[in-house]
């Protein structure tokens, strides 16, 4: 799978956030769609050929162990790593990846290598 062939779904309901990740990504060649809540992700996730999906854990409506579900259940070769600034008991949940706020940089991308490399293994 070459970088540019990797679409990376962002679920975060901050704007800034979500705006600030998506451009550190896109400056790296990933294909980024967003999503501000977690049930517009679904729809993205059923009309798009997504490669892994980070969502942030809480926000209103559908969180992120939501989203976190339905993948299991719809696309369950889909990654999905959840970002929090509270991991505490989110384990429970058994998220291929946690990314604990604030990250830098180099997290998130070391983060994505490592969930692209092991589905395509």
């Amino acid at each position: 799978m070459r970088l540019l062939d990797i679409i990376i779904l962002l679920v975060e309901d901050d704007d800034i956030v979500r705006r600030q990740m998506a451009r550190l990504l896109q400056a790296d060649g990933y294909k980024i769609l967003q999503a501000a809540r977690g049930d517009d992700a679904l729809t993205l996730l059923d009309h798009e050929d997504v490669d892994l999906v980070l969502s942030d854990w809480k926000m209103p409506g559908m969180d992120g162990v939501g989203v976190l579900n339905y993948v299991r259940t719809h696309h369950p070769d889909v990654p999905v790593a959840l970002v929090t600034a509270y991991p505490e008991g989110l384990e429970q949940f058994k998220p291929d990846a946690i990314l604990v706020k604030p990250f830098n940089a180099d997290q998130l991308r070391q983060l994505i290598r490592t969930l692209t490399h092991k589905q395509k293994a």
